[in-house]
């Protein structure tokens, strides 16, 4: 020692090699910071803590074998390493680094920067890696060079090595052998912890994506939530025990408590509700908004690619759009059609005709041949109907089972060029008007 002070040796070869550094403390049983000669503001408590550093700064070493460092002498500076071989096999410029445990980055940083491990072999293979936290025992204690990754709890992304910006936080989250999977956030104790290749993942809850190896997109909150997805793309699940069932699924949305929970291999699915709401497991491109309140089911939208939608399980819009001034019309059995509102047609008739059902509310302008009305009238069934075939006509009922209403004037002929009306007020009941 030349011009160093303040400083604090104690112990065999305790500081035995500086020269001018200053501000340094070594205590411990064997040559505690021994190989350090010009650098400053050294703390170093344990045997062998500090060996090797030779020209770091700012280093608290406390433990046996703590900060040791490799036998060609390490410079680096501004770590804290506490605990049994914390940081032991430093090599290189690694500095701002934090380990507490047992082993914690215990194996060889290199030139990584500021790293934070706590607990026993938390990040403890990390070498270049830098900007990583990694909190719980073995936390990832394999990752090597991987970047700004973040670890809490026990075995939490323990065998991921080269990939970054992954966060895990629970026992075992992303714990598998994590491959090439990148920017994925785990929540929750064996969330996402199979071998993932996939990225862009997000899974908050107990065992949540638990299987998901190339799953890609995925956004899963709840208890056991999407624990199926094997290589599902695009999913978004919500809700306790959600789309539970969905292995390749892609581009599903379900919400709600079992939402979905039937659905496997379907596509595009929307499930809303606590049901699972859906008529196919497999198939594509459906919505359902529905609920199970323990007693009964209500479905109050159901829709499939084929394009009709249904409401309350009672009635069902048309696949297609209709026509324009249509107005839809109901069966009074759920079934809903587009029919004209407009104006109304005109049949033009010149030979023996028999109206139909279709042909309601028309204008029927008849030249020629007879007229009947249909065989089975529906209540509400109406014809205007002209005549001009040259002399008086009548409108023939329909002998099968068609009369004029009891009590009403009985069907009458027509005059040329006038005309008359025909009503269905009971079934296959007319009345003639005009």
């Amino acid at each position: 020692l030349t011009s160093g002070d303040y400083n604090v040796g104690i112990g065999p070869l305790a500081l035995n090699n500086l020269t001018t550094g200053g501000g340094n403390t070594a205590i411990g049983g064997w040559e505690v910071f021994g190989n350090l000669t010009t650098q400053s503001y050294n703390v170093g408590l344990g045997s062998s803590a500090g060996r090797y550093i030779t020209n770091g700064a700012g280093n608290t070493a406390i433990g046996t074998n703590a900060l040791t460092g490799t036998s060609g002498g390490v410079a680096c500076s501004y770590n804290v390493a506490i605990g049994n071989q914390a940081m032991y096999a430093v090599d290189g410029v690694a500095n701002n680094n934090i380990a507490i445990g047992q082993y914690a980055i215990r194996d060889g940083p290199t030139t990584g920067d500021d790293n934070i491990g706590i607990g026993e072999s938390a990040g403890r293979n990390l070498t270049t890696a830098s900007n990583t936290i990694f909190i719980g025992k073995e936390a990832g204690t394999a990752n090597t060079t991987g970047l700004r990754n973040i670890a809490i709890g026990p075995y939490a992304y323990n065998a991921a090595d080269l990939e970054s910006d992954n966060i895990a936080i629970g026992y075992d989250a992303l714990g598998g052998a994590i491959d090439g999977g990148e920017k994925n956030i785990a929540i929750g104790n064996y969330s996402l912890d199979a071998a993932l290749t996939g990225d862009f993942n997000t899974a908050v809850g107990y065992g949540t994506g638990t299987v998901m190896t190339s799953g890609q997109r995925n956004s899963l909150f709840g208890y056991d939530n999407g624990k199926a997805i094997t290589t599902g793309i695009s999913n978004t699940i919500l809700g306790y025990e959600c789309g539970i069932g969905v292995t390749e699924g892609n581009y599903n949305v379900m919400i709600g408590n079992n939402a979905g929970t039937n659905v496997t291999t379907g596509d595009g699915k929307i499930v809303i509700g606590n049901d699972d709401g859906m008529t196919g497991a497999t198939t594509g491109r459906e919505l359902a908004i529905a609920n199970f309140d323990g007693t009964g089911r209500t479905k109050w939208i159901h829709g499939t690619s084929a394009g009709a939608i249904t409401f309350n399980d009672a009635f069902t819009f048309p696949a297609a759009d209709g026509s324009a001034y249509q107005v839809l019309q109901t069966d009074g059995s759920g079934t809903l059609t587009w029919v004209n509102n407009r104006k109304a047609d005109v049949v033009a008739v010149s030979g023996n005709t028999t109206l139909t059902q279709a042909q309601t509310g028309s204008y029927v302008y008849w030249t020629a041949g007879t007229l009947t009305l249909p065989a089975s009238g529906e209540v509400g069934t109406q014809y205007t109907i002209f005549n001009n075939t040259g002399g008086s006509a009548t409108v023939a009922l329909n002998a099968s089972n068609c009369d004029i209403v009891s009590g009403w004037t009985a069907n009458a002929a027509v005059a040329d060029h006038e005309a008359t009306s025909y009503i269905c007020v009971q079934t296959s009941k007319w009345i003639q008007v005009g």
